[in-house]
């Protein structure tokens, strides 16, 4: 299904389902000199559409910036072993040596915009860089006017490059993007989490944290969005190339709390029990259990009741955690921090390789 909206001679706003909306700009690749490609993220298998830019003549300027995506559907089992994997995968088929002609990687785990251009024309949407795209409803414009479109790429596409790490196929690069990638989903996920608990679950009274019983939006998505940040910076402890550039520095790297913040919200923890806690089915429960003395005069009783049983089991369970929360919110604002001294170790030396392989 393709629907299209004429706005003007240079202007279409594209509807589509089950074909790419932005063929348009694919087709015109074979007749362009710089192809500008934004995306969230490319294809999980096929590479359909990576390979029609690696078989373009060698005068093609190419780039390529993207998101890398990191949440994982479960954080326990499997999801461990996959950590790094997306990563690794994204590197590999981006890396510089599988281009024939002038192309360039950008990673931006900032980025959620998709813009797909040449000097001709240009495509913003919602659709990425990806065959499985296809398969949705995607929405958005087609820009055939070369003046609107090269002022596109000049201020939106450039924006997006400048805040982004070119890819040039090195180790230290490589580790830069990784711990970059985890930096960034650690630090979001992380605001959220703390965000939940101390704003809506621990309210400072007396000294002491309070549960209030009318708000429960803290659940297990907030424990495994952090521990698919967590699992890929656990797997960099395995990392030849991690332990290296750490004794090649002087910063000094707990490698066991990353395991600590693990042991806090692992599926044995107290944190774990408050948020998987069922306070509807607590409810039910309770009036199950009572049901033999409930009559019409008594149901609103025992349901005022079950309610407040509820509540006192969920307040019980956060004052059991209070001191886990708070071990919790040190330990990742540490690890953000040595994450930081990593970055700014690193990025001086990648920007000196990057100065003496321009001067060859």
């Amino acid at each position: 299904m393709k629907q299209i909206i004429k706005i003007s001679e240079t202007i279409e706003v594209i509807l589509t389902q089950g074909v790419c909306g932005y063929e348009d700009v694919l087709n015109d690749f074979e007749n362009a000199k710089h192809i500008r490609i934004v995306t969230y993220n490319i294809s999980k298998q096929l590479e359909t559409r990576l390979n029609k830019l690696r078989q373009l003549n060698q005068n093609s300027d190419i780039k390529i910036i993207t998101n890398i995506p990191g949440r994982f559907e479960q954080y326990y089992g499997a999801a461990k072993e996959r950590a790094n994997k997306t990563i690794i995968d994204y590197m590999k088929k981006l890396s510089p040596s599988n281009f024939t002609n002038d192309s360039s990687s950008f990673f931006n785990f900032n980025n959620h915009s998709k813009i797909f251009a040449t000097e001709n024309i240009a495509y913003i949407g919602s659709a990425n860089f990806s065959e499985e795209s296809d398969n949705n409803f995607e929405c958005g414009v087609l820009f055939t006017d070369k003046a609107i479109v090269s002022k596109l790429i000049n201020e939106l596409v450039s924006s997006i490059e400048n805040d982004s790490i070119l890819y040039l196929g090195k180790k230290h690069e490589e580790l830069l993007i990784l711990i970059q990638n985890v930096f960034s989903q650690l630090t979001i996920t992380y605001n959220t989490y703390k965000g939940l608990v101390s704003n809506e679950y621990l309210t400072a009274k007396n000294g002491e944290f309070y549960y209030d019983p009318n708000i429960n939006k803290f659940n297990l998505s907030h424990i495994e969005d952090l521990l698919s940040a967590v699992f890929q910076l656990e797997d960099f402890h395995f990392s030849d190339q991690f332990q290296k550039m750490i004794k090649a520095s002087e910063i000094k790297y707990d490698f066991q709390r990353i395991n600590r913040i693990i042991d806090i919200v692992s599926s044995e923890s107290s944190i774990f029990n408050f948020a998987s806690f069922d306070f509807s089915k607590t409810v039910d429960d309770y009036m199950s259990e009572n049901s033999i003395e409930i009559v019409e005069e008594t149901l609103e009783e025992f349901s005022q009741n079950s309610i407040q049983n509820a509540s006192d089991t969920k307040e019980h369970l956060i004052g059991i955690c209070e001191t886990e929360f708070i071990d919790l919110f040190e330990l990742v604002e540490a690890e953000l921090e040595s994450l930081k001294e990593i970055i700014a170790y690193l990025e001086p030396i990648i920007s000196e390789q990057f100065t003496i392989n321009n001067t060859l």
